[in-house]
């Protein structure tokens, strides 16, 4: 089924760059079906004998539309799945700063040798940082 691909991407030549990022090889499987099933065989050459036939090619370049599509839909929501997933790992790490901050002051307050390193405070004198 597989030989039909460069059939499909002489049609709708965006579609090899989705085809290389398919790890699991779906997209390349459901456009070489999306041939077949427009030319009703899995030969190269008596498939691209019928899509001579504007009419057969422009059913198909449609169809080739759409599974592209579809695929590029799927990857965004892969992608944006990724961010958020990171987003709410960067939340709960931020979400963990005040916390210390707050653990690290009340141990200062208490004279624990750990709040005895460096501390940073703003000055008054217009630069970042003092000792």
């Amino acid at each position: 089924m597989l030989p039909l691909i460069p059939i499909a991407v002489l049609l709708l030549p965006d579609l090899i760059r989705l085809i290389e990022g398919d790890k699991t090889n779906n997209l390349a499987t459901r456009a070489a079906g999306a041939v077949k099933a427009a030319v009703g065989t899995q030969d190269e050459a008596q498939a691209r004998e019928k899509l001579a036939d504007p009419a057969v090619a422009a059913q198909l370049e449609t169809r080739l539309v759409e599974i592209a599509l579809e695929a590029q839909k799927a990857r965004a929501q892969a992608e944006n799945d990724r961010r958020q997933s990171d987003f709410a790992k960067l939340e709960a790490s931020l979400a963990d700063t005040p916390a210390a901050r707050s653990s690290l002051t009340n141990l200062a307050d208490k004279g624990s040798p750990i709040s005895w390193g460096r501390r940073w405070f703003p000055s008054s004198s217009g630069s970042a940082f003092s000792w």
